[in-house]
């Protein structure tokens, strides 16, 4: 037969029933996250007790403060150990052509861009602390310290998930 010069294309084949569940089961997973964020956040200005400190002493209070500026300092280690980890895991992984496929691609640039996030409002979080500082003006109880510390645990969550996903996908496909 003579060529036509016509190329032929392959259609592309439907999601088999095992991605529809992992990805309804993923979606599952994400809202009840979402749902128990969203109720630890409701309920937090519901904790009632004694006072742990006094704002009237600054010894109190610098102490306070150096526990927050600690805390911040140590997620910024587990965000910046996390994108150390991905990179072993592309690393690891590249050798394989796994890696092209849109599905991890998806994943790997989620967990990154959630990192990214986390590690902008972690710095955002230790600003609003120098800031209360240089204005001498100290509130623990402040929202955006509360908000910003849940979007960053929700931020390591869903990265947390994607990554684990990614090594799904690349251990599955190259057993």
């Amino acid at each position: 037969m003579k060529d036509s010069g016509l190329t032929t294309t392959q259609v592309p084949k439907p999601p088999k029933k095992s991605d529809k569940f992992n990805i309804s089961v993923l979606a599952a997973i994400f809202e009840l996250l979402l749902l128990v964020i969203g109720l630890i956040i409701i309920t937090s200005n519901q904790i009632k007790g004694r006072r742990l400190f006094d704002q009237s002493s600054p010894e109190q209070v610098r102490e306070i403060f150096n526990l927050y500026l600690d805390f911040y300092s140590s997620l910024t280690d587990i965000i910046l150990t996390s994108f150390g980890a991905i990179a072993f895991l592309v690393t690891y992984q590249g050798k394989s052509e796994i890696i092209k496929a849109p599905k991890t691609l998806i994943s790997l640039t989620t967990s990154i861009v959630c990192l990214s996030f986390a590690l902008i409002a972690n710095f955002l979080c230790k600003e609003v602390l120098l800031l209360m500082i240089q204005r001498n003006a100290v509130d623990f109880s402040l929202d955006t310290l509360n908000y910003g510390r849940w979007f960053i645990y929700s931020c390591l969550i869903i990265a947390i998930l994607s990554v684990a996903f990614f090594i799904k996908e690349t251990t599955f496909h190259t057993q």
